[in-house]
């Protein structure tokens, strides 16, 4: 695997936890002002997982690089996610992508980015269900559980075909995807997870690392 290896990941992962607040997380990942169709996170977002607006038609746009194995990713969507979705995603008229980026080199990663991706094809509700279900087991699964584990989720909990998604992921039926998403996320500037970019009418404004909180999203936006 190409990404950083797992001592990186946890020596980040330190890091982000230690400055998760709002001060010393708004960055430039870019020029500020830069268009939403020249960034290369805003690039290829078809196929990926969104709440809101469709992305590029947005007044507000937060592209999101995340890995499903990452626990600071986990710390986001379990105590923020909720509120930037009810305080900017809904009132604002506002987008909120996922996109895969690996970081943590755990080994259920590649299939779990697959089965979020194949899952979002079929129903993207479900596939955000099927986000939380990973970030809520996150310290639990393995690459030995992950495939049994994602299959009950996915039949108790969904109406999604769960033989077909996991087929999908053990094929890498999506693996053009993801390393466009990666890419783009190197150029972007990408160096943790979770990484936000955030847009607004079109234009670049700024960078969000680590779990941060809705005050954070605000400020970048300017609220």
């Amino acid at each position: 695997m190409r990404r950083r290896s797992v001592l990186s990941g946890i020596a980040s992962a330190v890091g982000v936890g230690a400055t998760a607040g709002l001060a010393g997380c708004l960055q430039q990942g870019g020029s500020s002002g830069e268009s939403v169709e020249d960034h290369p996170a805003a690039n290829a977002l078809d196929g990926q997982p969104f709440i809101g607006e469709a992305p590029l038609e947005a007044e507000k746009l937060i592209v999101a690089f995340e890995d499903p194995t990452c626990t600071s990713c986990s710390r986001f969507h379990t105590s923020t996610f909720d509120d930037v979705r009810s305080e900017i995603v809904e009132p604002d008229s506002a987008s909120f992508v996922y996109r895969p980026y690996r970081y943590t080199g755990r080994s259920w990663a590649t299939p779990a980015i697959h089965a979020v991706l194949e899952t979002t094809a079929r129903d993207r509700d479900a596939a955000w269900e099927l986000l939380g279900f990973y970030y809520d087991t996150v310290t639990s699964l393995s690459g030995s559980s992950f495939a049994t584990e994602t299959r009950s989720f996915l039949e108790t909990s969904t109406s999604v075909d769960a033989e077909a998604v996991i087929a999908a992921s053990e094929a890498r039926t999506h693996q053009s995807v993801l390393e466009t998403a990666e890419a783009d996320g190197d150029e972007a500037g990408v160096v943790s997870t979770p990484t936000f970019y955030l847009f607004q009418n079109g234009t670049f404004e700024t960078e969000l690392t680590g779990s941060v909180d809705v005050t954070a999203f605000e400020a970048g936006f300017r609220v």
